[in-house]
């Protein structure tokens, strides 16, 4: 039964996924991604000196309890 509860969630998490890689590469979508960005995300904190000098993200989400950590591997582009 647990499944059969997260098999939606988990196939809209896949679509919009999908839908995010494919729009992200035209321009003509990028002000449609930032408004539905803008929905979803309250702040995102940038700690360049990070982990071990590494890059680090943390993305808080509305409505979320916690943050979302992103820690890259390489300096991002300027």
């Amino acid at each position: 039964m647990r499944f059969r509860a997260e098999a939606p969630a988990l196939e809209t998490y896949k679509s919009f996924t999908e839908a995010l890689a494919n729009k992200s590469n035209h321009k003509p979508h990028r002000p449609e991604l930032r408004r539905a960005l803008a929905v979803l995300v309250e702040k995102i904190v940038l700690d360049p000196h990070g982990k071990d000098g590494v890059w680090c993200f943390t993305v808080h989400l509305k409505g979320a309890c916690e943050a979302v950590e992103i820690v890259c591997r390489a300096k991002p582009e300027s």
